[in-house]
């Protein structure tokens, strides 16, 4: 549940304005005063990501995602960099993306796309991502025994996000080009484990309908 403090609660007021009026110059105006308010306040850009991820009202939660995105994506500089990521913000971001429903996970997926190429694919400056996304695999509901509040789907999603920056590494014009070491990475620490779990998730699949198809047959002679 999102509690709020001033500045948060104005945050939310002027969001919900923005969806609520019915008149082009209120919408206006409640845009101006979000722009104005994200050069005032220092930690603007958690206090949105706390409401995308914690308030009790959908349209609001998806606004504030929609809005941090952009907010982000008019940081980032001509050589698609981010001036400055912190890593409490990368890290609450991960969270927040483990735990999205649909409709804000595919604006937070948007989001972490920008942030990925401009922080692990162009400076490299990321380095606790690929862990962290593996520990999160391994600790989401479908992987993990414990009923985990983060999203095995959500989980694979922000891999794919993660490695889609890099499917066009490949340059035919160059005889040989390295493998980037952000995509090794990835390969050794997540990929080739995943493998294995995946397989062990097939196999309970496996299992299940054996046993579901073998219920069904014993009720046919009952």
């Amino acid at each position: 549940m999102f509690v709020g403090d001033d500045d948060s609660v104005q945050i939310v007021r002027l969001l919900d304005q923005t969806l609520t009026s019915i008149d082009g110059v209120s919408v206006r105006e409640a845009t101006e005063a979000l722009d104005l308010l994200s050069t005032k306040l220092p930690h603007f850009p958690y206090r949105l990501l706390s409401i995308a991820s914690g308030s009790e009202n959908p349209s609001l939660k998806v606004a504030a995602a929609t809005y941090l995105k952009n907010f982000t994506r008019k940081s980032t500089g001509t050589e698609g960099t981010i001036s400055e990521v912190s890593k409490e913000f990368k890290d609450q971001l991960l969270l927040a993306l483990l735990q999205a429903e649909p409709a804000v996970l595919k604006v937070l997926l948007e989001l972490l796309h920008i942030v990925v190429v401009s922080e692990f694919v162009r400076k490299n400056a990321w380095p606790k991502l690929v862990p962290e996304l593996r520990s999160a695999i391994e600790k989401s509901s479908l992987i993990s025994s414990s009923n985990s509040s983060w999203s095995t789907v959500n989980a694979l999603m922000v891999l794919l996000t993660v490695v889609k920056p890099f499917q066009y590494f490949l340059q035919p014009k160059l005889a040989k080009e390295p493998v980037p070491q952000q995509l090794e990475s990835i390969a050794r620490e997540i990929l080739v484990p995943l493998v294995s779990v995946l397989h062990r998730l097939i196999d309970k699949v496996i299992l299940f309908s054996y046993f579901f198809s073998c219920s069904s047959s014993t009720h046919k002679f009952m």
